[in-house]
C-alpha cells in the first residue's frame, strides 16, 4: 500500500521545482515565473536609439528628445500615447496612471515587458513561442495539463489569469474530469459562439494587473465528487494570433494538493544552492527562500545549450528564454554560441549574417547609418518610385536581399530630387562584440566618388576593429589612395548602378586579432554635399555577428 500523507494542504500551488511532478503536461504547459513579453523587436532600429533626429526638433534619441522614454520607443514625436490625455489601450487608465506608462515619453500605454508573478504558477504561453519578442514568432497550440490521481471535490476551485482572445472562436479553454484518465467529461468549456460563460473565457486584450486573478468555482458533474480521478485543463488557440497575448495561468487549486508540511524539515527536499526549503505554516506548503540570486548553478536541463543561474524564486533556472543566443560549448564554430537548440543539441551559427533577423542590441548607429531597403532619388532619376534592392523570393533571410545596412550619403530622401536638399554626411556603424575572423567578408554596393583620391577624397570609407571596447582602433581598410578595394573605386558619374550588382569583399585581418572578441566600425564621410548623382554605400551578408539572431530562421 502507498504510504500516503497523514494530512494534505488546503490548496495546491507551484512554489518548488518539483511542484508539477506527476502532472501530464503537453504543449506550452509548464511552471512559469513570468509571462512572455510583448513583441518588441525585429529588423527596424527604434527611432529612439537610431542616432537620428526623426522628428526634426534638433534632439536625438533617449536622453535628449522628450518624445523618448526608452531606447525601444518607436517614435520621437510628441505628444506621445502617455502624454495625450487619451486612453489609448482601452483599459480605463490614461497616460501616467496607466501601468504601461513609465514616463511621458512612452509611445504606448501597453506593458511591453513580461509580467512577473508573485510566485511561480502553472500555465501555458498559448500561441507564443521563442523568441517571444520577435514579430511573427507565433504558433497554433492545442494542449493540456492533467493532474496526478486526486480526490475530486464537489466543486473545483482555482485562480485564473489570462491575456488572450478569450473564446468564440479563439483561445478556447476548458476544465474536465475523469475517473480513469482516459475518458474525460467536461466541467466547463468556452463555447465557440455566444457569450462567455466563465471568466477565463472573457476576451482580455489590454493590460492586466498581474494580481488581478479570477476566482473560479465550478460544480463537478454527478458521479465524480468524492472519487479518486483526474482533473484536466485544456487550451486550444485555434490560430497563431496575436502579439499582445500572454497565455493562460492557474494557481491555488483545491485539488491535486500536496502533503501538508509541519516544519522546515518536511521541506528539506526543496533546498539547493539557490535556496532553502522552508514550511509556510500558514498554508502548510513548502516554499523556497532564495539565495545566491544571479549566480551560476547546476542544472540538468540541456547543459550544452544554457547558462543556468539562480533566480529570484530560489530555482536553478536555464533562463526564462531558453536557448536564445545562449553560450553553447557544443557548437563547432569560433563564436561558441547557439543558433538554436533542439532536443539538447546546439546547432552552429549560420555561415553569414543576412541582417534580416539581426539583434542590434549593443550596436551604435550615427548619421544616416541604419536598415535600408531602397536607394534615394538623385539627379539621374529625379522623381517617381525610389528603386529598391531585391526582395526575398521565398522567405526572409535569403542572402543578398533587403533589408541591408547602409548610408545614403549626401541624399536626404526628398522626392522629387532637388539640389537644394543635398547634405554633408559623416556617420558610423559600430557592431556589437563578435569573434574576429581571419577575413572579414561581406557584400558591398556603392554609388559615389569612392573616397580614394589622395589629395581631395570625397565619400571616404574606413573600416576599423577594436578589441578594447573602442578605446583603441586598428584600421583594416582606408579608402584614401586605395585602388584595389571595390567600394573605394569611384563610380561612373551621372549613371545609376543596377541594384543587383554587388561586390564580394574579403579583407584580411591582422593575425594578432583573429579569434579575439572585438567590435567593427564602418565609417562613411562625404566631406561635401556631392554632385547629386551619388546614392551612398550599402552592405549585406557579412561573416561577423553571425549568432546574433532573433528568429529561428537563423538555423543553418
Amino acid at each position: 500500500a502507498c504510504n500516503d500523507c497523514p494530512a494534505r494542504a488546503a490548496q495546491k500551488t507551484f512554489r518548488t521545482p518539483i511542484s508539477a511532478s506527476g502532472w501530464q503536461l503537453t504543449g506550452g504547459w509548464a511552471i512559469y515565473s513570468e509571462t512572455p513579453p510583448m513583441v518588441t523587436f525585429g529588423p527596424p532600429v527604434p527611432a529612439c536609439s537610431d542616432g537620428m533626429d526623426n522628428d526634426g526638433d534638433g534632439l536625438i534619441d533617449v536622453g535628449q528628445d522628450p518624445g523618448c522614454a526608452s531606447e525601444d520607443d518607436a517614435s520621437e514625436a510628441q505628444p506621445t500615447a502617455c502624454n495625450d490625455g487619451l486612453d489609448n489601450d482601452g483599459d480605463g487608465m490614461i497616460d501616467l496612471a496607466d501601468m504601461g506608462c513609465t514616463a511621458i515619453g512612452d509611445d504606448t500605454e501597453i506593458v511591453d515587458g513580461a509580467y512577473a508573478f508573485a510566485r511561480p504558477v502553472l500555465g501555458t504561453d498559448g500561441n507564443r513561442k521563442h523568441p517571444y519578442g520577435y514579430n511573427g514568432a507565433g504558433e497554433i497550440e492545442a494542449s493540456s495539463a492533467t493532474t496526478p490521481p486526486t480526490l475530486i471535490p464537489a466543486q473545483l476551485q482555482f485562480l485564473s489569469w489570462h491575456i488572450d482572445e478569450g473564446s468564440a472562436p479563439y483561445d478556447l479553454k476548458g476544465v474536465q474530469v475523469s475517473l480513469d484518465g482516459i475518458s474525460f467529461t467536461n466541467v466547463a468549456v468556452c463555447p465557440e459562439t455566444g457569450a462567455p460563460p466563465y471568466p477565463f473565457c472573457e476576451p482580455f486584450t489590454q493590460d492586466r494587473d498581474i494580481n488581478d486573478w479570477d476566482p473560479i468555482t465550478l460544480d463537478v458533474p454527478p458521479g465524480f465528487a468524492g472519487q479518486i480521478g483526474y482533473v484536466r485543463f485544456i487550451y486550444s488557440t485555434e490560430d497563431g494570433c496575436c502579439n499582445f497575448e500572454r497565455g493562460w495561468y492557474v494557481d491555488a487549486l483545491n485539488f491535486a494538493t500536496d502533503c501538508a508540511c509541519a516544519n522546515d524539515a518536511d521541506c528539506a527536499y526543496a533546498s539547493s544552492e539557490c535556496g532553502m526549503g522552508t514550511c509556510d505554516t500558514g498554508s502548510e506548503q513548502c516554499e523556497i527562500i532564495e539565495m545566491n540570486v544571479g549566480d551560476s548553478c547546476t542544472s540538468t536541463a540541456s547543459p550544452d545549450c544554457s547558462m543556468p543561474t539562480c533566480d529570484a524564486n530560489g530555482w536553478c533556472a536555464s533562463r526564462f528564454l531558453p536557448f536564445e543566443r545562449d553560450e553553447c560549448e557544443s557548437c563547432d564554430d569560433a563564436d561558441a554560441q547557439c543558433s538554436i537548440c533542439t532536443n539538447g543539441t546546439c546547432n552552429s551559427c549560420p555561415e553569414m549574417q543576412t541582417i534580416d533577423f539581426l539583434d542590434t542590441t549593443g550596436w551604435v548607429f550615427t548619421g544616416d547609418w541604419g536598415y535600408q531597403g531602397c536607394v534615394r532619388a538623385n539627379s539621374v532619376t529625379q522623381s517617381g518610385t525610389q528603386p529598391c534592392f531585391p526582395s526575398p523570393q521565398a522567405a526572409q533571410g535569403e542572402p543578398n536581399t533587403q533589408p541591408v545596412f547602409g548610408n545614403d550619403g549626401s541624399r536626404t530622401g526628398v522626392n522629387p530630387f532637388t539640389f537644394a536638399e543635398l547634405e554633408v554626411e559623416a556617420g558610423t556603424m559600430v557592431t556589437a562584440p563578435t569573434t574576429i575572423p581571419a577575413n572579414l567578408t561581406f557584400k558591398s554596393w556603392h554609388q559615389d566618388r569612392g573616397g580614394n583620391d589622395n589629395f581631395s577624397p570625397r565619400d571616404k570609407k574606413t573600416i576599423r576593429v577594436s578589441i578594447d571596447g573602442g578605446m583603441t582602433w586598428s584600421n583594416i581598410v582606408d579608402c584614401t589612395g586605395n585602388n584595389t578595394t571595390a567600394f573605394c573605386i569611384p563610380s561612373p558619374p551621372n549613371q545609376n548602378r543596377p541594384l543587383d550588382q554587388w561586390d564580394d569583399i574579403s579583407i584580411p585581418i591582422p593575425a594578432a586579432l583573429v579569434g579575439e572578441q572585438g567590435i567593427f566600425e564602418f565609417s562613411y564621410d562625404t566631406v561635401d554635399s556631392g554632385q547629386g548623382w551619388e546614392r551612398g554605400w550599402f552592405i549585406d551578408d557579412f561573416n561577423i555577428n553571425r549568432c546574433d539572431c532573433y528568429n529561428l530562421t537563423c538555423k543553418p
